[in-house]
């Protein structure tokens, strides 16, 4: 079932605008894509146009959003170190990075633990640089999941909605620089849902 009549996507700088019209994959699910791969660009703004009869009264309607891209955060490493904080063990996941000075930046982090992707957004790692304006942090500790052999000391309820990693476990970590619009939008969903999404 095709769920919007139309989705579009505009990007803008001062000199060049470009618009995507997006369309639906095949099975439905709701996913709008472009026909050919594109690459945002740090600076430029972007903007997406959603028309759909939202409230099923025989209307559409249109809903917008707009954002500037931000510049990509510059890491230099991630690691994984194994700490003890009272009856837990603990693996931090530790960035390496030089934060940009010039303005207020807001990170999400998605990853993967052994090849199984965390995409839901409770799972997501959000935060801010107030504390590190322009600063060069080394090995700050952003996540912390909990040891497996450490699973039989929460609830099972406490446990189902709980990451655990082992000694070995595998990790690929992807850092984005969003909007501050984007990081508050997370923020409310997952409090919405309560982390349940």
């Amino acid at each position: 079932e095709k769920l919007a009549d139309t989705v579009a996507l505009t990007e803008d700088s001062a000199m060049v605008s470009n618009t995507y019209v997006l369309t639906q994959d095949s099975v439905g699910s709701g996913i709008y894509a472009t026909k050919n791969l594109m690459k945002g660009k740090p600076g430029w703004t972007y903007r997406l146009q959603v028309v759909m009869d939202f409230n099923n009264d025989g209307k559409t309607e249109a809903y917008t959003a707009e954002c500037i891209m931000p510049k990509a955060l510059k890491v230099d490493s991630f690691n994984i170190s194994k700490k003890k904080v009272g009856e837990y063990t603990l693996y931090s996941l530790n960035i390496s990075a030089q934060d940009d000075g010039d303005v207020e930046n807001y990170y999400m982090g998605k990853y993967s633990i052994n090849g199984v992707w965390y995409n839901k957004i409770s799972k997501y790692i959000m935060f801010n640089d107030v504390s590190l304006n322009g600063e060069y942090v080394k090995n700050l500790s952003v996540w912390n999941f909990n040891d497996v052999g450490d699973k039989s000391k929460f609830s099972d309820d406490d446990a189902k909605d709980m990451i655990f990693m082992s000694a070995g476990d595998s990790m690929v970590v992807e850092f984005s620089n969003i909007s501050k619009a984007y990081f508050n939008f997370i923020n409310e969903c997952a409090s919405q849902k309560n982390g349940s999404n």
